[in-house]
Parts: structure tokens; C-alpha cells; sequence
């Protein structure tokens, strides 16, 4: 009996087609890899430079109502302060664009606060009470020696799991962008003589 086949047609076996998966495979998988890591990477530093100008706005705010305070005629870092005796210092405190301390001078930061997550509302992070993917904290030290007076701001900023917050030097000792944390730090001054 006739093969009804004719010669010249040839085809793949199953072996062969295997073996070019899996070529396909073993070559395909790196550039895979590799593509899910910069993606990673690409969102940790999204979260990064997030975090990182959310910490330099709460120093900022901080100088604005020190400012603020300034024009209205109270030269004393301790009118916007949460108590005027020297030394002290406040770990649980928090600010943002909507906080009436910006607006109203001689109005007190809020601190002694519970909730520090930041929400995005209107184009910008504020405490709403409601989850966020980033909390502030702010930490105020007031000293007045002979010299003058002055507040060392930090503002921390953080997301993911770390909760090393129990005071600034913690946040100095312990915050690192790579264990999701950032701050910015400033000493504010009275204007003037």
C-alpha cells in the first residue's frame, strides 16, 4: 500500500516544537523579570518623591503660619505654639492646606491627634480621618535660651507598613525611603530683633 502523502510536505515533530517553547521560554522570562522589577521600582520612587514633597509642605505650612502670625502682629513663636513654656516638645501633631492655623493667627497647631493619614480631596493631601496611602506626623521642639527662642520642625512622612514614630529621634535614627519613610526637618525663628 501507497502512502497517500506526498514527500515534499514536512512538518514539525512534537519534540521539535517542545524544545522551541522552550527556548522561547527560558529566553522570554528574564525580560519578563526584569520588566516587573523596574515596575516596582518605578512605583517606590512614585511613593518616594510623593512622600518626600508632602514632608517639605508640612515644614512649609509651619513657616506660613509663623509668618502669618508675624503680619498680624505676634512676634512670638509661642502664639501659634500649643503652650508657651519652654522647654517642651509634641510628637503627635499634624497640618494641612485646609488647617485654621494658616488662615486665623494666634491659632494653636493641632496636636495631641490620633489620625495622621493623608487623603487626596480636591488636588490635595489632607487629614480627612479616612485611610490614606500616606501619613504626616509632626514634631515640634520649643527652646528658648538667652540667645532667642526657636521651634525645630520635623515633618515625617510615611506609608506601607512602618510605624517607628514615637518621637523625632526616632524618625532621625530610623526614616529611610527604602523602609517607607522621608522627613524634612527645619528650625524656625523669630523675625526680627
Amino acid at each position: 500500500m501507497r502512502n497517500p502523502r506526498p514527500k515534499h510536505l514536512k512538518g514539525f515533530s512534537l519534540l521539535e516544537v517542545l524544545l522551541s517553547v522552550a527556548v522561547l521560554t527560558i529566553g522570554i522570562l528574564p525580560v519578563l523579570l526584569s520588566a516587573t522589577k523596574a515596575f516596582n521600582a518605578s512605583l517606590r520612587s512614585r511613593d518616594t518623591v510623593a512622600a518626600s514633597e508632602l514632608a517639605q509642605e508640612g515644614i512649609e505650612l509651619l513657616k506660613n503660619v509663623k509668618d502669618n502670625n508675624v503680619l498680624a502682629g505676634n512676634r512670638s513663636l509661642t502664639a501659634w505654639l500649643p503652650t508657651s513654656s519652654a522647654p517642651w516638645s509634641a510628637s503627635n501633631c499634624r497640618i494641612d492646606v485646609t488647617s485654621s492655623a494658616l488662615s486665623t493667627p494666634a491659632t494653636k497647631i493641632s496636636c495631641g491627634q490620633s489620625s495622621f493619614d493623608l487623603a487626596e480631596s480636591g488636588g490635595h493631601y489632607i487629614h480627612t480621618g479616612t485611610s490614606g496611602r500616606f501619613k504626616r506626623r509632626i514634631y515640634l521642639s520649643y527652646s528658648s535660651g538667652t540667645q532667642q527662642e526657636q521651634v525645630t520642625c520635623v515633618s515625617a512622612v510615611y506609608w506601607g507598613s512602618y510605624s517607628n514614630t514615637a518621637n523625632a529621634a526616632d524618625i532621625r535614627a530610623n526614616c529611610r525611603a527604602g523602609n517607607g519613610c522621608v522627613y524634612a526637618e527645619s528650625t524656625l525663628t523669630p523675625w526680627g530683633p
